[in-house]
Parts: C-alpha cells; structure tokens; sequence
C-alpha cells in the first residue's frame, strides 16, 4: 500500500507519532495488528520494519507510534518529514481483544508496549459491546505515560466498561500478579493481553499460570526494546 507522512507529531523527547495517508487503497485491519513499513525519504535507511497501529480501524489516518530504541528508530525520531512517502505491507497478527470471546479482559502495556492498547481502546468507541476491560499502562515515570491522557479521556467515555490503571515503576515497584488482582478485583473469569519486553511477558504469564490461570487464557505480543 502507498502512503504518505501527514504529520509527525512528539510525544515525548524519544517518541513520536506517526500519521500516514492512503494515497490509493487503504489497508484493511483489526485493531491490535501490525504492519511493516518503509520510508522513502533522502538519507533514511529503506529497509522495513514492523510497527504496531495506533490507529482504529475507522480512523482517516494510519498512525504508528516510535520509541528510539535503535539506530533506526533514532533515525525516523530525529529526521522523519511530513511528505514523506511510506510503503506499507500487512496487516498482520492476531493480538486484538475480538480474537477473544470473553468480554472481561485485563491488558497489561509495557512502555511503547501500549500502541496496540491504544488502537483496541480507540476501537471500543466505534463499537457497541459489552467488554468490561481494565488496561495496566506500565512505564518508568509519569513522563514517559505519552498516551494516558488520552486513554482517560476513553475512560470517561466508556464508563464502567474500561479503566486505565497508570503504574510507574521507580515509584511502586514492578507489577506482579497480587497487584492486579488487587486492583482489578476477580481474575477467574478475565482473559488476560500482554504487550511488553519478552522478559516483563514470560514474567506475568508465568506467574498467571502459577495462579491456575489457562494458557488458552493469555495472549501476548512482544516488543523488543
């Protein structure tokens, strides 16, 4: 698919959000998937690489979120242009909270980890449902939180269907099972999303199954940071 850079907005000192528009047809995609992306633009490397969509599906614009966690993505940061042209292949994936057909589900974000959160939280306002979800948004410090002013403001839409829970590592620790279950009441019947480092995922999803939670239960997306 063809695309074009609208906009790249900062979201944080190394964070930036990307949005891309279809120059012909436009992809096609269930919120929480990924694609993979080439940039056309003078003195950026040309290779592809996968991002997940922050975006909902009944968006105008694409949009990709971007944490310099490489030479790469130090790159696009420091010298991505509006009018930039963009390759786009996919989509692909199976992480998205409707591959689930329980409605009661928690999703545990690790830092950057939060972009296919934001894109299944933006899509709960398209839609009419039943989901009763409550979304662990799990960074260092507050700064680097880019997105939860805008997943509160999901919050304050939704109602009693979806809670934001922000937990800042240099002030409570790390997130454990007791924690959420704390905070989120029941797990019995709640099925579980995590995007995170692969560490913080085998983490969590060991601990879940340690608390008799199914591995049918818990999906997981990784984000290599």
């Amino acid at each position: 698919f063809d695309y074009r850079v609208n906009r790249v907005k900062r979201l944080a000192p190394n964070i930036i959000e990307i949005s891309l528009q279809a120059l012909s047809d436009k992809i096609i995609f269930q919120a929480g998937q990924f694609i993979f992306v080439s940039f056309q633009q003078k003195w950026l490397p040309t290779e592809s690489h996968p991002f997940s969509l922050s975006s909902a599906p009944d968006e105008n614009e694409l949009k990709i979120t971007v944490k310099a966690l490489g030479d790469f993505s130090q790159k696009l940061i420091n010298q991505l242009q509006p009018g930039a042209g963009a390759k786009i292949e996919g989509p692909y994936g199976m992480f998205s909270y409707k591959t689930s057909t329980n409605p009661k589900q928690i999703w545990l974000a690790g830092g950057i980890g939060i972009t296919p959160f934001v894109s299944m939280a933006k899509d709960l306002l398209f839609k009419n449902n039943n989901y009763k979800i409550t979304l662990f948004y799990c960074v260092r410090n507050h700064a680097e939180a880019v997105y939860f002013s805008l997943l509160k403001q999901i919050e304050n839409n939704l109602k009693n269907n979806f809670q934001v829970i922000l937990f800042c590592s240099t002030q409570q620790g790390y997130i454990d099972y007791a924690r959420i279950k704390n905070m989120a009441g029941d797990l019995n019947q709640a099925d579980i999303f995590i995007c995170a480092p692969p560490g913080m995922i085998k983490d969590l999803r060991s601990q879940f199954i340690k608390n008799g939670k199914s591995k049918h239960q818990i999906y997981s997306e990784e984000f290599n940071f």
